[in-house]
């Protein structure tokens, strides 16, 4: 189970204090410690309140490491970053390429003309 870790996280990556987050959820202190510190558990409807206040589904918020989730999610999401600006990149050379080819073409050519004038 990952409840505690998980409410810990997900306070944390908020920046928010224990007693902002009861502000917010409505708490009591020794309440919400009991919850980090897996002491004790909510009830459903309180469940409930906490998934929709981190806007996460309750079965992750018990089933889930969501820290490494959310890490690993994020090496994902940069490594495909990294991939779409190496294939802007090609994407780029392949044009430069292509207008290369195009005035060493059209050197040619002005090459050929002037050649047939001589």
């Amino acid at each position: 189970m990952y409840f505690g870790n998980n409410l810990r996280f997900l306070r944390k990556s908020k920046n928010l204090k224990t007693s902002e987050t009861l502000v917010n959820i409505g708490f009591k202190p020794s309440q919400w410690s009991n919850y980090e510190n897996e002491i004790s558990f909510p009830k459903f409807l309180d469940l409930i309140k906490i998934s929709k206040y981190f806007g996460v589904k309750e079965s992750d918020l018990i089933h889930t490491d969501l820290k490494n989730n959310i890490k690993n999610n994020q090496k994902t999401e940069n490594k495909q970053y990294l991939i779409e600006l190496q294939r802007e990149k090609i994407d780029l050379q392949r044009e430069k390429i292509q207008n290369l080819e195009k005035e060493i073409l059209s050197l040619k050519k002005s090459k050929k003309e002037v050649n047939q004038i001589d």
